[in-house]
C-alpha cells in the first residue's frame, strides 16, 4: 500500500466533531491543513514557506508548527521553531502571534508580557478556562498565558531538566512534549526523553506526579500495571473520561491508560514499525504522535509515514485517512 505524501511529517492533530473537522499540523511543510472528519479539504493556513509572518492564509508563515488546541473558531498553535505562540482566527482567516519574540531565550527567564519574552521551543498546547498551557520543551517547563492579560508566566519546573516530583514550582522536568488537560484541570503531559507520564495538579493538590516511568530513565514496552509498566519516548497523549491514550512513539503503538484501573494496555500496533492498515492486532505504525478523539474514532499524527491514521474503537480497525488535495 502506498503512503500518502500530501503531507509531511505531521506531528498533531486535533479533530472537532461538532464542526466535522480536522485539523493537522502538517510540520514538515510548515502549514495547517484542515479538512473534514473523512479527509477533504477544507483550508490551508500557511504559504508553506518556512518563515515568521502574521497576516492571511495564504500569506503567513510558520517554522514547523506542532501542537493545537481550539477555543470556539480560535485555534492556537505551537509554532516550535519560530519559539511563538501563534494564533489562527478560522471565521477572518487571520494569523497573529501572540507569545514569543521569535528568538529562543538565552537566559533564565519567568515571564511577562507574552510579545516581550523570548520563548524555547513550546512543543503542544493544553486550554483550561482562559489560560493556556504550553509545554516549553527547551526549558523544561510548562507555562501559562492568560489570554485576559496577555502575561505569560512559568507554573511548573524549575527550568533545569531533571526528574523529580515535588510541588509543581520545585519539580524537575525533562524535556515535556504532549500534553492535555482533564475537566478537573489536571494536567498530564509527557517527559518524552525519560520515557514517562506525568501529570501537575496546580489547584487542589497542588503538586506533581509521575504515573509512568522513573528517575532512571528506564524504557521498554510492558503493558499491565502502570507501576511496572514501560514505555519508549511517547510523544501524544490525550485525556478522555478518566482514560488517558498516548502515542508510545518508538515502540510504534497507540495505548491506553486507566487512570482508575492503573493499568495500560496495548490497543493498536505491533513491536515493528511499518504501515499496515487493518484489525488492532495486525496495524503498525511508524513513529505516531499526536492523538485526538471524535466520538468512536482516534486520529492519530502518524509522522514517519507522513500520514493520519484513523482507529474506529467499534470496528476494532485502522485505515488511512485519504486527504484529498
Amino acid at each position: 500500500m502506498m503512503v500518502n505524501q500530501n503531507l509531511k511529517s505531521p506531528t498533531y492533530v486535533l479533530a472537532d466533531s461538532e464542526n466535522d473537522r480536522l485539523f493537522i499540523s502538517d510540520t514538515g511543510h510548515n502549514r495547517i491543513v484542515v479538512t473534514t472528519l473523512d479527509g477533504e479539504i477544507q483550508t490551508l493556513i500557511g504559504n508553506g514557506n518556512q518563515g515568521l509572518s502574521d497576516g492571511s492564509f495564504e500569506s503567513a508563515q510558520f517554522n514547523h508548527p506542532q501542537g493545537l488546541v481550539r477555543m470556539g473558531e480560535i485555534l492556537f498553535v505551537a509554532d516550535t521553531f519560530n519559539h511563538q505562540v501563534r494564533m489562527i482566527d478560522l471565521e477572518f482567516s487571520n494569523v497573529d502571534t501572540i507569545a514569543g519574540t521569535g528568538m529562543p531565550s538565552g537566559r533564565r527567564v519567568d515571564g511577562g508580557e507574552a510579545l516581550e519574552i523570548d520563548l524555547e521551543s513550546p512543543w503542544d498546547l493544553a486550554l483550561e478556562g482562559r489560560n493556556l498551557y504550553i509545554t516549553m520543551n527547551g526549558r523544561s517547563q510548562i507555562w501559562a498565558y492568560s489570554l485576559d492579560s496577555g502575561i505569560i508566566q512559568a507554573m511548573v519546573g524549575l527550568g533545569i531538566q531533571g526528574f523529580q516530583d515535588n510541588v509543581p514550582e520545585h519539580a524537575l522536568l525533562l524535556d515535556p512534549t504532549a500534553i492535555d488537560v482533564d475537566d478537573d484541570g489536571v494536567l498530564y503531559f509527557l517527559d518524552t526523553a525519560a520515557s514517562a507520564v506525568r501529570l501537575a495538579d496546580l489547584s487542589s493538590a497542588h503538586k506533581v506526579k509521575t504515573l509512568l516511568g522513573s528517575d532512571k530513565f528506564e524504557y521498554g514496552d510492558v503493558d499491565g500495571s502502570i507501576s511496572d509498566a514501560k514505555v519508549r519516548m511517547p510523544q501524544g497523549i490525550t485525556e478522555n473520561g478518566g482514560v488517558l491514550y498516548i502515542s508510545d512513539t518508538h515502540n510504534h503503538k497507540i495505548k491506553r491508560i486507566g487512570l482508575t484501573s492503573e493499568e495500560i494496555t496495548t490497543i493498536a500496533g505491533t513491536d515493528q514499525k511499518g504501515f499496515v492498515n487493518g484489525v488492532f492486532q495486525i496495524a503498525r505504525f511508524n513513529e505516531p504522535r499526536g492523538l485526538s478523539i471524535a466520538k468512536d474514532k482516534i486520529y492519530v499524527a502518524d509522522t514517519k509515514n507522513h500520514c493520519v491514521r484513523v482507529l474506529d474503537i467499534t470496528a476494532n480497525n485502522v485505515t488511512t485517512l485519504n486527504v484529498d488535495f
